[in-house]
């Protein structure tokens, strides 16, 4: 054998050896597509023998699906020497479908004429299994944010809306598609764009945050969301935009606005209680002094003149008490029957001052309305509250203040539709109103008029429509107020009744006088000066009294001489030992005596932490010498 022929020989010995035992899968195919020759590879992949391919036809082996295009493919390799890459499906022997890609060159003779091809064929199982796992896994993140009810919003470096999700645009009353390729300053104010400058400089910077933020919605309305954001960078590590979570918290915010206001307002309500209470205790102390000395400077005009004056400052004091109780909504309501038309017409004096001169005064109540069970005094202080406010909003203006009275019968929806503020049930209420032509309100101010300390004057009166709030609240009522700017004001206060007309009888008696025996009374008091007058009282009605500055005193003293003792009168507040723990000791020593609690706190208030262990009166301070009168008639009955 000539040396060539030996060196072609063992070149096609070893193409042979690489052909067979090659890590991937060939063919060899005669010009009308037969198969010339596989390899272990490709007898492996569609598992069939040697023998049960040889010279069939290739085409028999593809899946009805894919016979076409492979006949289109292989016209393509005799036409050009080469064919493109195509997905195919072979069946193997089995019936299983083998995806796969076949790619192949031809062979030609001298004269170019085409003999055969060889082909590669790439299993593509692995390959199109991932990428279906992947496009699954981008379908379900498409359709979680397609979904989410959160807003996803994506930036370019510019600041320009690539992509946003639909729950972001319906939370800014956009579409997708108008939201797409807007700057995002144009959904925020001038405010907003500073903010939002300084926060892009940071995404640029590589920092993630999480902030709250105000957007514009397309009507124009203000929300506010909250946002966590971060950056986004391309390949080469350049700032390519940011993309942000966005919730609206809105409603949250205006919640936790609302309940820091109740918080608020609560808090308000302890200090103030706390200070009627103080207040109450040292006005004890004018009250019973001006009272002792009206009686023994009877015979001296000037000076009883002075102390009246005294006295009435003390009442109006303790007015403002009253209605810093019944803010704190700690108010014990001295309930009668009460004629609303009567209650106006004895005020009429008092109204009449407290009118502007330009105001004309009208009063429009239906003939026979029925009777309330209401404090007269706290009812009083409703109607001259509301009067007064509606004499000043005229601002010296002529103009008109009426008060009207009407029964009405509300159901439900009325009830809530015509008093939100409040929950008032459905039934029949005594409907008074002030109305007047004054300036009226605007809405900010309606929503904070029943605030304490808020006022629209130059100067502050006090707790002003917050009292007259708890007062209506306190006797079972609600209040609403209709106004706008420049068209005046209307407040309508809604009382129960009574199942009573105003020509009812009262059928509550009239407490008799009676007479006051001397008896030995064990007073505890921790406030000197309060405990002097206290005592001065009581031996100006001829008792004899036993002092003590605690109740720890107290129960010393009874101890010592409680067969002498007929009344124990404490108070409630006091250190070492307060008067609840004072009276369980007392009585442990005698469960007969009787015991008073006093307190600047009303009765019905402090009642309620006795629980079951009542003291057999509760005496409020300040207190005068007849109120003491009659509680030491009851105590020695």
């Amino acid at each position: 054998m000539p040396h060539s022929d030996h060196l072609f020989a063992e070149f096609e010995s070893d193409f042979k050896t690489l052909y067979e035992d090659a890590p991937l899968a060939y063919q060899t195919l005669s010009s009308d597509g037969t198969i010339l020759l596989v390899n272990k590879m490709w007898l492996k992949l569609l598992d069939y023998e040697l023998d049960e391919v040889l010279n069939r036809p290739l085409v028999d082996f593809f899946a009805p699906a894919s016979q076409s295009l492979f006949t289109a493919t292989f016209q393509e390799l005799q036409s050009n020497g080469c064919s493109g890459s195509h997905n195919l499906e072979l069946v193997a022997k089995g019936g299983q479908k083998v995806s796969v890609r076949i790619q192949g060159e031809a062979v030609r003779d001298a004269e170019g004429r085409f003999l055969r091809s060889h082909c590669v064929v790439l299993d593509m199982r692995a390959e199109l299994q991932a990428r279906k796992a992947q496009d699954q896994s981008e379908g379900r993140y498409q359709r979680l944010v397609e979904l989410a009810r959160g807003g996803i919003w994506e930036i370019d470096a510019d600041a320009v809306t690539v992509f946003v999700n639909p729950a972001m645009a319906t939370m800014l009353e956009y579409s997708a598609e108008e939201m797409v390729g807007k700057h995002l300053f144009e959904f925020m104010d001038d405010r907003g764009r500073k903010i939002s400058e300084r926060n892009l400089k940071r995404r640029e910077q590589g920092i993630d945050e999480q902030h709250d933020f105000e957007f514009i919605t397309k009507s124009g309305e203000r929300i506010v969301t909250a946002l966590e954001t971060g950056p986004l960078f391309d390949d080469e590590g350049k700032y390519a935009g940011a993309l942000a979570g966005v919730m609206n918290i809105t409603e949250r915010r205006r919640f936790e606005q609302e309940f820091q206001h109740t918080q608020k307002l609560e808090s308000l309500g302890v200090l103030a209680g706390g200070i009627a209470h103080d207040f109450n205790n040292l006005l004890q102390a004018v009250v019973g002094n001006a009272e002792l000395a009206l009686t023994d400077l009877e015979d001296q005009p000037p000076a009883r003149e002075s102390l009246l004056e005294i006295q009435r400052a003390a009442r109006r004091a303790t007015d403002l008490c009253r209605q810093m109780l019944a803010y704190a909504g700690r108010t014990h309501f001295q309930l009668e029957n009460v004629d609303l038309a009567e209650l106006i017409g004895e005020m009429g004096e008092i109204l009449q001052v407290g009118l502007s001169k330009k105001a004309h005064f009208e009063i429009d109540l239906a003939p026979d309305l029925p009777l309330l069970e209401a404090d007269p005094s706290q009812l009083g202080q409703v109607v001259m509250n509301l009067i007064t406010n509606a004499s000043e909003a005229l601002s010296g203006n002529e103009g008109t203040v009426r008060v009207t009275g009407r029964l009405s019968t509300l159901n439900d929806a009325e009830a809530k539709s015509q008093f939100p503020s409040g929950s008032l049930p459905a039934g029949s209420y005594v409907l008074f109103s002030v109305t007047d032509t004054g300036c009226g309100m605007d809405e900010e101010t309606q929503n904070k008029i029943f605030d304490p300390f808020y006022t629209t004057k130059f100067a502050g009166r006090g707790l002003g429509l917050a009292s007259v709030l708890g007062i209506v609240q306190g006797h079972g009522g609600s209040i609403a107020v209709d106004s706008a700017l420049g068209k005046g004001s209307t407040f309508v206060v809604a009382l129960p009744h009574l199942d009573l007309t105003s020509t009812g009888a009262d059928t509550e008696a009239e407490a008799s006088a009676g007479e006051l025996s001397c008896l030995t009374v064990l007073i505890a008091e921790d406030e000197p000066s309060v405990a002097r007058i206290v005592k001065r009282i009581m031996e100006h009605l001829g008792q004899k009294v036993i002092a003590a500055g605690n109740g720890q005193e107290a129960v010393d003293h009874f101890y010592k001489q409680g067969a002498q003792i007929d009344v124990v009168m404490l108070d409630l507040s006091m250190p070492i030992m307060d008067g609840k723990e004072a009276m369980q000791e007392i009585r442990a020593l005698n469960a007969e005596v009787p015991i008073v609690i006093c307190s600047g706190f009303p009765a019905e208030d402090i009642a309620r932490g006795f629980g079951s262990d009542q003291p057999d009166h509760y005496l409020q301070k300040p207190f005068v010498a007849e109120q003491l009168r009659q509680v030491l008639i009851q105590c020695s009955g």
